[in-house]
């Protein structure tokens, strides 16, 4: 299998990306876990070689509007061969001068449902040809603390980490948002602290999730949710501000903020009261309803995704995670 990215023969920097620095996110993210994942499967992959060839297996063009043009002069040449692309190419269908739909394609990957209802909505000729891919985690990375969640559980006042992922252009949460979050917080017995998307190392995330019993995270819309995979792979549940609307070239679409929010890994609230009635709730037992980690290890790690991008790509059905 040949993968495509928008920066050539950075396979061995992708990996690196995410442990000592600044996180790996969207391109670099997925291309890091797909690359990991089938490594770890021992599944033969080659990224961005010099020249695509029939005989190296199906194309999968992961991001990059130009390396996608490439691949589809590649499949007219070898009308035998298979090419897949996404889910990190374009915004809308219509972008690239609506390269996406191009029917050299076979299948078009993107993170979500509701990217793929967008999708299809938007460009009637992509149904069938959609499918549902989000990348994985690596949980021996994101995971607990060595002394467990059980611990931390057990100290006298339970503690909340607040994660903020402001977008420009979008409807963030305000500051009196932000502060009725904290108020609520105290009100239930928690301690707190903050984080912001774009301004923390992965290390120094990776240690507020693991001394977090929670964490409430704030973000208009997501396609997927890496941040929110991360926390559930160290076995912090989420409470999410329900947002769910993006605002793309003027025109508002109705998306989601945890599109993979389920009732093992957290739930979603609107407004404060409902945020208290989740924390109330939480307090109640302990948290101990949850259990985000095990579902992350049971639906997505680094091989789970990387064997459903296998699949796919040579053309076999594959169940979309829901």
């Amino acid at each position: 299998m040949i993968l495509l990215t928008e920066r050539p023969r950075l396979d061995a920097r992708l990996l690196a990306v995410g442990r000592g620095g600044l996180p790996a996110r969207g391109p670099q993210s997925v291309a890091a876990s797909l690359q990991r994942g089938l490594r770890a499967l021992e599944l033969p992959f080659a990224l961005n070689p010099r020249k695509l060839r029939s005989s190296g297996g199906p194309v999968g063009v992961l991001s990059g509007v130009e390396a996608l043009r490439d691949a589809i002069a590649w499949k007219r040449e070898a009308p035998g061969g298979r090419l897949i692309a996404g889910p990190n190419l374009v915004v809308l269908p219509s972008d690239a001068g609506g390269l996406i739909t191009c029917t050299e394609i076979d299948l078009v990957l993107v993170p979500s449902t509701w990217v793929k209802d967008l999708y299809e909505e938007e460009a009637p000729t992509l149904r069938g040809r959609v499918a549902v891919w989000p990348a994985g985690v690596d949980p021996s990375y994101w995971a607990p603390a060595a002394s467990g969640n059980y611990q931390r559980r057990q100290s006298a006042q339970p503690h909340a980490l607040i994660y903020l992922k402001a977008l420009a252009g979008q409807r963030n949460p305000s500051d009196y948002d932000l502060s009725q979050t904290r108020t609520e917080l105290e009100r239930a017995g928690f301690s707190h602290e903050q984080v912001e998307y774009g301004s923390y190392r992965s290390d120094g995330f990776l240690s507020a999730l693991q001394r977090a019993d929670l964490m409430v995270a704030f973000s208009p819309s997501e396609s997927q949710g890496i941040g929110l995979l991360e926390a559930w792979s160290a076995n912090t549940p989420t409470f999410v501000w329900a947002m769910g609307e993006a605002f793309i070239k003027g025109r508002r679409f109705e998306t989601s903020s945890a599109p993979f929010l389920g009732r093992e890994t957290g739930a979603e609230f609107q407004s404060s009261s409902e945020l208290a009635e989740l924390l109330k709730g939480f307090a109640d037992c302990g948290g101990e309803r949850f259990r985000p980690r095990e579902w992350v290890l049971n639906n997505m790690t680094d091989s789970q995704a990387a064997k459903r991008y296998w699949d796919l790509a040579h053309g076999r059905d594959t169940l979309d995670l829901a």
